[in-house]
């Protein structure tokens, strides 16, 4: 499976620039560079933000498995 495929198939992840760097044997690595729509209040990156990164880069890890 390749990761450009992989990628455009998250409508959601496009929406906050998560960009998939690896994709290996149930091991992903995916980057979410920071940007005025990730800010809360306090100028740093929203915690919704970080654990969709998490959740993504999970569910690329086990796609990258079980298919």
């Amino acid at each position: 499976m390749e990761i450009s495929d992989l990628h455009t198939a998250s409508a959601y992840s496009k929406l906050l620039g998560i960009e998939p760097v690896s994709l290996g044997d149930g091991v992903a690595e995916a980057r979410l560079t920071m940007g005025e729509h990730l800010l809360n209040r306090g100028q740093g990156m929203h915690g919704g933000a970080i654990f969709s990164l998490l959740d993504i880069a999970m569910g690329l890890a086990c796609t990258s498995v079980h298919g």
